[in-house]
């Protein structure tokens, strides 16, 4: 990424004049920390640091500082210092040497802070700068940015990057969906009185639980009407489960596209289809072990069994679900093991097995920051089935300060807990505010009900006598309307 090795910009550092005394201290450390560059992390960190925090490092040439900088940052996000980390490669990518090499790295430093209008100006002027593909712009961390956004102080932020993003035809390079992206930006541009390039950036909107929110909310309804885009949501969502058929037939060795249909089939309660899509897969990777039929069977036979455990679920057939959740937590390779282990883990709750459930969960750190939330709501179900209270507080605790992650897991945690009074109070409030009103919505629309455990069917019962309590409809009919959706599980 960078042409000048540390080999050569060291003679060249040395042929630079010295200049004042205190300036030829500053290039001298300069000198010292690419030396140190070789050795044990932490000398080579303190090295670089020392040599950027010079009080004359300033007085030095553009290029000595970039250079010394993109050491520095490096160094820092090694050594888990993301707080000089951030700080060093936003110095790095003010200097007209600047690549995205220096903006990835601020990005990837604004991440592990969760400052999330840096993160959202980052992938502005890297897409702006260097193009949709340019280094670090990855969907994950596109949709970590349009999450760290959802506040409405942050707004100017998210419509820079929703605009940058758009603007330059960014998709998404995994197969997954940027729908809700577009969604969000379709309602900016409309309330900015900017109709025409509104209606343009809905026509992407296609997953079918946006096009219920939009109905849902009624900052939508002009949007309803666009030009060129399909809105009812049944119909969307025939219409993905169509073309992800196609893609099977046409990637016959695709399992990632099989776990696809089977997701899609699963959410329009095609639970018989899913299951049998799913069980042919696996059985077919099973009886060839030596020539599997499909790529990358490792990392995604895990998920056609998880599909598999969801189809059973939603059948009743829960003791054969949590059958294949075990083998699916057997085979998953190390970046999923996290996800198997809080799916059978939140099985286990809704069967009453608070203890197998806890002992099954991963740590804390092993996990992202909603895998976080879902391992606090797993200790909470569990605390509460075996009336711990101490234990139920701090998970509670622990939800309601990271609430932002996932507002609907706290809603939960509060209705698990018997706490009616404070769910009710965080719905209106999440209905009153723009920011959160979307997705507190669609939590409200009916849906049909899925086969559940009794403990999960107790926790069902809560959320039904929210959704119709006569202080949430009424907040509800202020900002939106509730349909049906027989069609489709929640």
């Amino acid at each position: 990424m960078h042409s000048l090795s540390a080999v050569g910009f060291l003679c060249a550092l040395s042929a630079l004049s010295p200049g004042y005394a205190d300036e030829a201290a500053a290039r001298e450390k300069v000198k010292e920390a690419f030396a140190a560059g070789g050795k044990e992390p932490q000398e080579s960190y303190e090295a670089a640091r020392q040599a950027v925090t010079d009080s004359s490092f300033g007085a030095l040439e553009t290029g000595t500082q970039h250079a010394a900088l993109v050491l520095a940052y490096t160094a820092a996000y090694k050594a888990k210092d993301f707080d000089r980390a951030h700080e060093f490669a936003s110095r790095a990518s003010s200097l007209p040497e600047q690549d995205a090499h220096d903006w990835s790295y601020r990005l990837y430093s604004a991440e592990r802070q969760t400052d999330g209008r840096d993160e959202a100006f980052c992938i502005s002027s890297l897409v702006r700068l260097w193009g949709p593909r340019a280094e670090g712009l990855t969907p994950d961390s596109i949709r970590r940015a349009f999450r760290d956004t959802a506040l409405s102080q942050l707004a100017d932020a998210r419509r820079e990057m929703l605009l940058a993003l758009y603007d330059a035809g960014w998709r998404p390079t995994d197969e997954s969906s940027a729908s809700r992206l577009w969604m969000s930006l379709s309602l900016i541009l409309l309330e900015g009185n900017e109709v025409a390039k509104a209606m343009q950036a809905v026509a992407l909107v296609d997953e079918p639980i946006d096009l219920i929110a939009m109905h849902a909310d009624s900052r939508y309804k002009r949007l309803l009407k666009a030009p060129y885009f399909e809105s009812d949501p049944h119909t969307a969502a025939r219409l993905k489960i169509k073309m992800l058929r196609i893609r099977v037939v046409q990637q016959p060795r695709s399992l990632r596209a099989l776990v696809s249909l089977t997701q899609n089939l699963l959410t329009s309660r095609e639970d018989q289809e899913a299951l049998d899509i799913a069980a042919q897969a696996d059985r077919r990777i099973v009886d060839a072990p030596t020539a599997p039929p499909f790529d990358e069977v490792k990392r995604y036979h895990p998920w056609i069994l998880n599909a598999k455990a969801s189809a059973l679920r939603h059948l009743g057939r829960f003791g054969e679900a949590e059958t294949e959740l075990r083998r699916a937590l057997g085979l998953a390779v190390q970046n999923d093991a996290v996800n198997h282990q809080i799916n059978l883990a939140a099985l286990l709750c809704e069967l009453n097995r608070p203890d197998e459930a806890l002992h099954l969960l991963p740590t804390m750190d092993q996990a992202s920051d909603y895998g976080k939330t879902q391992i606090a709501m797993v200790e909470l179900i569990a605390a509460s089935e075996q009336a711990d209270a101490p234990a139920l507080q701090q998970h509670m605790d622990y939800l309601r300060d990271h609430q932002q992650i996932s507002p609907d897991t706290y809603e939960r945690a509060l209705l698990v807990a018997g706490e009616f009074d404070k769910a009710q109070e965080l719905l209106i409030s999440r209905l009153a505010d723009p920011a959160t009103r979307t997705d507190a919505l669609v939590r409200v629309q009916i849906y049909a009900e899925k086969k559940l455990p009794p403990n999960a069917q107790t926790w069902q019962l809560a959320h039904e006598r929210l959704r119709t309590a006569p202080n949430v409809l009424k907040a509800v009919s202020l900002v939106g309307s509730v349909s049906r959706y027989a069609w489709r599980y929640d």
